[in-house]
C-alpha cells in the first residue's frame, strides 16, 4: 500500500497523544485563519500600489475597503502596509507555536515508546530476554528511536502541511478558479511519480535498521573483548572487519539521506516552471492585483506539497524502524512476568524439588529427575564439572525458568502459586559474572539496599576480607570501579559483588561461582563467615572446587544429568 508508512505513523501518534494532536489541530485552524487573512492582506495591497484611486479594485480589495470604511480607517499606502505586516507576524507566530507543538509530541511520543520498551523488556520472562540480541536492543535505543522521533514529527507536519495548503489554495481558487484547478492538476501530475519513490525507500530503510543492528552488536562485542583481541594480536584484522560493517551502513545512510533531498531539489524547480508558464501565458497588465494573490498563494503552496511528499518518502524510509521496535514491545508483553500468586516472606523449612526435569530441547537435557531438599539455615552446595547446568537450579528456584517437568515448592506452596518477584525480594545473588556498574564502590552496594550509611557497609566488607584493600584506595568507598569493574581485580568484584548480595538483608543467599576468583587465605575467612551466617540465612551455594563446600550441611553432585547427595564419608576425603 502507497501511504501504508503513513497511516501506521498516524494512527500511533493518535493513539499515544490524542490530546495534543487536537490542540494541534486547533492551532492549525487558528493559524490557517490567518493565513487567509494574509492573502486578503496582500491583494489590495498590490491593487493600492497598482491603481491608488482604486478605481479597478479586486472584489477582496472592496470587501476590506468597506471593513476600512465601517471602523473610519483611512484608505493609504500605511494603513494596508500595517494591516498586511500583522497579518505576516500573526501567521509566524502561530506558525512557530504550531513548530513547539510538533516537537512536543515528538518528545513525547519518544519518551512514551522508551517507557513501553523498557516496561516490556524488564518486566517480561527472562527465557524471553535471553533470546534477544543486544545489538538490536542498543540500536533502538541508540538509533531507530530517533528515526522513529523523525518519522512522528514528518506525520505531525504533514497533518499540518495538508491543512494549510488548503488554504493557501483556496484564495487563488476563489480569485481565479480555472487558472487556479490547471496549477493543481499540474501539480499532481509531477508529484504522483515521487510517492512510488517510497516503496524503495521502505526496502532501504529495512536493510539499514537490520545492519545496523548486527553492526552495533559486533562493535559492542569488539570493545568487550577488546583485552583478547590484544593478546591475540588480532586488533588489524577486527579494525578491519568492524570498518567494512561501518561503511556499508553509511553507504545506506547515505542512499536514505539522497532520498531526503530528491524532491526538494526536483519537485520545487519544476513546479515553478509549471507556474511561470501559466502566468506567463495569461498575463496582462490589468490583472497584476489578481496575479499577485494567485502567485502569493501558488508560491506558498510549492514547499508545502514539496515537504508533504518529503515527508511521505521520510515516513516510508523510517517504517521499518518503528516496526522493529513495535515488534520488540509485543513479543515482550508475550512473555510477561506474572506479577499475581501469594507472598513470599520468608523461608519456613526448606525448598524442594520434586521430579523436576529441565532442558531447552530434547537434545539438550541438563537436568533429570532431580529431586532433593534445600532446608532453611543450612549452607546447601552443588557442585561439579564446568558447563554441565549446575547454574541451572538457580534460574529454576528464582523462577527464571519453568521446568519442562517436576514441581519446585518453598515450604508447602507450588511456585507457579506465588508472586515471583516477592521471592527475588528476599534473595540476594551473587551472579557467575559479577557484573559492577560503573559507579563507586559504594553506590554498587548501596545499589541493593540505598538506606545503608558507610559505617555499615564497612561492616559487611569487613566480614568478608575486603574493608582493607577498599580502605587503601585513595578514594575508599568512593572509589570508581570503571565499566563492568574493570578497574578492580577478579577478587576484588566477587568481594563487592558478594557484600552487594549481603547489603539486601537476604532470607535466602545464593553464591554461583562467588569465590572462584578469590584468594585461598580470603576464602577461608568468607566461608566462615557463611557458616555463622547460615544460623539466620538459607544459604545455596554453586561451585565446581570441592574446597568451597566444606562448611556445607548438605552436598549434591550434578552427575550424568541429576544431582546425587554426597554423604560426609564420601565427601571429607574430595576436600
Amino acid at each position: 500500500m502507497l501511504l501504508q508508512s503513513l497511516i501506521f505513523f498516524l494512527k500511533k501518534n493518535i493513539e499515544r497523544n490524542p490530546r495534543k494532536f487536537i490542540f494541534l489541530i486547533f492551532l492549525v485552524i487558528i493559524e490557517s485563519l490567518f493565513v487567509m487573512a494574509s492573502f486578503a492582506a496582500v491583494v489590495p495591497f498590490a491593487d493600492f500600489i497598482v491603481d491608488p484611486e482604486l478605481k479597478n479594485a479586486n472584489q477582496f480589495t472592496k470587501y476590506i475597503i468597506s471593513i476600512f470604511s465601517f471602523y473610519s480607517i483611512n484608505l493609504n499606502y500605511i494603513s494596508f502596509s500595517v494591516l498586511f505586516v500583522i497579518t505576516v507576524i500573526l501567521t509566524s507566530i502561530f506558525s512557530a507555536l504550531i513548530l513547539f507543538q510538533i516537537y512536543k509530541i515528538v518528545m513525547d511520543f519518544k519518551v512514551s515508546l522508551a517507557n513501553d520498551l523498557l516496561s516490556s523488556i524488564l518486566f517480561s520472562k527472562w527465557s524471553h530476554l535471553n533470546s534477544l540480541k543486544q545489538g538490536q536492543i542498543l540500536n533502538i535505543f541508540t538509533k531507530e528511536i530517533q528515526y522513529v522521533g523523525s518519522a512522528t514529527r514528518a506525520t505531525a507536519q504533514i497533518f499540518s502541511n495538508i491543512f494549510k495548503l488548503f488554504i493557501y489554495l483556496y484564495v487563488p481558487f476563489l480569485i481565479n478558479a480555472k487558472f487556479t484547478l490547471q496549477v493543481i492538476i499540474t501539480f499532481l501530475i509531477i508529484g504522483i511519480p515521487f510517492l512510488y519513490l517510497s516503496n524503495y525507500a521502505k526496502r532501504v530503510g529495512e536493510k539499514r535498521t537490520i545492519h545496523a543492528n548486527s553492526t552495533i552488536d559486533k562493535l559492542s562485542e569488539s570493545y568487550h573483548a577488546i583485552k583478547l583481541i590484544l593478546g591475540f594480536n588480532l586488533s588489524a584484522k577486527t579494525k578491519k572487519n568492524n570498518l567494512s560493517m561501518i561503511k556499508t551502513l553509511e553507504n545506506l545512510e547515505l542512499k536514505a539521506v539522497m532520498l531526503s533531498y530528491i524532491i526538494p531539489l526536483t519537485f520545487k524547480p519544476a513546479a515553478i516552471v509549471v507556474i511561470l508558464i501559466f502566468f506567463g501565458g495569461t498575463f496582462s497588465t490589468a490583472k497584476i492585483p489578481e496575479f499577485v494573490g494567485i502567485f502569493w498563494g501558488m508560491y506558498g503552496a510549492i514547499p508545502l506539497v514539496s515537504t508533504i511528499l518529503n515527508n511521505i518518502l521520510l515516513t516510508s524510509n523510517f517504517y521499518p524502524s518503528f516496526k522493529q521496535i513495535d515488534n520488540v514491545i509485543n513479543d515482550c508483553k508475550n512473555y510477561p512476568e506474572i506479577d499475581k500468586g501469594k507472598k513470599f516472606d520468608k523461608l519456613d523449612k526448606k525448598i524442594q524439588l520434586e521430579n523436576v526435569n529441565f532442558g531447552y530441547n530434547d537434545e539438550k537435557i541438563f537436568i533429570k529427575n532431580c529431586n532433593l531438599d534445600i532446608l532453611k539455615n543450612n549452607i546447601t552446595s552443588f557442585v561439579g564439572k564446568t558447563g554441565i547446568g549446575k547454574s541451572t537450579i538457580i534460574d529454576l528456584i528464582l523462577g527464571l525458568q519453568t521446568p519442562n517437568s517436576g514441581i519446585i515448592y518453598y515450604d508447602n506452596h507450588k511456585i507457579e502459586n506465588i508472586n515471583l518477584k516477592s521471592i527475588r525480594d528476599r534473595v540476594g545473588l551473587v551472579p557467575q559474572d559479577p557484573l559492577l556498574f560503573n559507579t563507586t564502590i559504594k553506590e554498587n552496594i548501596r545499589w541493593a539496599n540505598p538506606e545503608l550509611d558507610d559505617d555499615a557497609i564497612l561492616k559487611i566488607l569487613d566480614k568478608i576480607d575486603a574493608k582493607k584493600f577498599v580502605e587503601s584506595s585513595k578514594y575508599g568507598l568512593d572509589t570508581y570501579v570503571g565499566e563492568r569493574g574493570l578497574n578492580l581485580s577478579g577478587g576484588q568484584r566477587q568481594k563487592i559483588a558478594l557484600a552487594r548480595a549481603l547489603a539486601k538483608k537476604p532470607n535466602i543467599l545464593i553464591l554461583d561461582e562467588a569465590l572462584s576468583s578469590i584468594d585461598v587465605k580470603s576464602s577461608e575467612i568468607i566461608n566462615k563467615y557463611l557458616k555463622e551466617l547460615s544460623n539466620f540465612v538459607t544459604i545455596i551455594n554453586i561451585t565446581h572446587e570441592i574446597d568451597h563446600c566444606k562448611y556445607s550441611d548438605k552436598v549434591f553432585l550434578l552427575k550424568n544429568k541429576s544431582f546425587v547427595e554426597i554423604k560426609n564419608s564420601e565427601f571429607k576425603p574430595l576436600l
